[in-house]
């Protein structure tokens, strides 16, 4: 084969291994302009950060809408990341997060790891 056919042949490869991933990003944007086009959103803080001090605030009152948010403890603990492993740190805590909307659960709860690194940003320690 020359080269021209090696070339052509390596772009069909990467084109067609990149299809899939494109067609996630692609539909993502467009989620996101619907959202956008049909919804209004308005910010909970208007001079800092969304729920920026969620971690000391596990519930939030906006416009009579009474949001929290609480862990369940699970008993499990989490893997160790390679950095865990390099600066000492012991595993964290796998925890159920709960999403209620005035005291009503509006989702599943989802397992998360919580990270016993002091980085910051961790998530608030209410629990039920």
């Amino acid at each position: 084969m020359n080269k021209t056919s090696v070339l052509i042949s390596f772009s069909l490869i990467l084109l067609i291994v990149s299809i899939i991933p494109l067609f996630y990003i692609l539909r993502e944007y467009w989620i996101e302009h619907q959202i956008n086009e049909r919804y209004e959103i308005h910010h909970a803080y208007q001079d800092s950060q969304v729920f920026g001090d969620m971690e000391a605030v596990p519930e939030l009152t906006i416009n009579d809408k009474n949001i929290k948010i609480i862990e369940e403890k699970t008993s499990k603990k989490a893997p160790l990341t390679s950095w865990d492993q390099d600066e000492n740190v012991s595993p964290g805590d796998i925890v159920k997060i709960h999403l209620l909307l005035n005291d009503e659960e509006i989702s599943k709860p989802d397992e998360i790891w919580l990270s016993n690194r002091n980085r910051g940003g961790d998530i608030f320690r209410g629990s039920i």
